[in-house]
């Protein structure tokens, strides 16, 4: 356990802009094993794994200093800086959990108008791209708006949803669950897929 803390805190430090100073004074506290030499080696792989989103960050930093703000790429949502002062890491990484969010967001909304198909008559789905009508067809093919027994909504976490069904439409259920968090998301010419992972249970400690 403790190895997974310091490898993901060097990670995560590599990737979120940290220096090796800093991020040496705050790992020795707990890890007195290691050297700033062992950090520094660390964040140089981590850099030269990830040459393009080095690049990205470095742009994102240019961004912010001239705009004197951050926009995200789902629904436009910003951060300002008035006085042109911000902290490095959070313009690394607001774009990243923004857009998650926007990802967390359309899933709630795929599987909430599928499972009540009134809702896939609102136009506002629609242009807020909430909804997307190839995906909707898709669902509609598979029968997913159509359950003998409710199928509810009754947590989300910021990666991961648990819905309710009846034993006899849990499978069902599983498989619109993992279709609605399903996302292939393009930026810059680019295409990542996030696939998503689906299992059924009696309690939510077994999902």
């Amino acid at each position: 356990a403790k190895l997974r803390d310091l490898t993901k805190r060097l990670e995560y430090g590599g990737i979120y802009g940290g220096g090796a100073p800093t991020l040496y004074a705050n790992l020795v506290k707990e890890f007195p094993q290691v050297t700033f030499q062992n950090v520094a080696e660390a964040l140089k792989r981590v850099n030269d794994k990830m040459v393009g989103v080095v690049a990205w960050h470095s742009r994102l930093e240019e961004e912010a200093r001239l705009r004197r703000e951050i926009r995200t790429a789902g629904l436009g949502r910003m951060r300002l800086f008035p006085l042109g002062n911000f902290n490095a890491s959070i313009v690394m990484n607001y774009p990243v959990q923004s857009e998650a969010a926007w990802i967390l967001a359309q899933s709630l909304f795929r599987f909430a108008a599928v499972t009540h198909p009134e809702l896939l008559q609102l136009d506002d789905l629609y242009r807020w791209r909430l909804l997307d009508p190839a995906w909707v067809e898709m669902a509609r093919g598979k029968g997913w708006d159509q359950w003998v027994s409710p199928v509810e909504l009754l947590i989300n976490g910021h990666d991961s949803i648990i819905a309710e069904s009846d034993e006899d439409e849990a499978e069902r259920a599983r498989d619109l669950l993992a279709a609605c968090m399903d996302h292939v998301v393009e930026h810059e010419g680019a295409k990542m897929h996030f696939y998503a992972d689906a299992r059924i249970g009696r309690r939510a400690s077994e999902v």
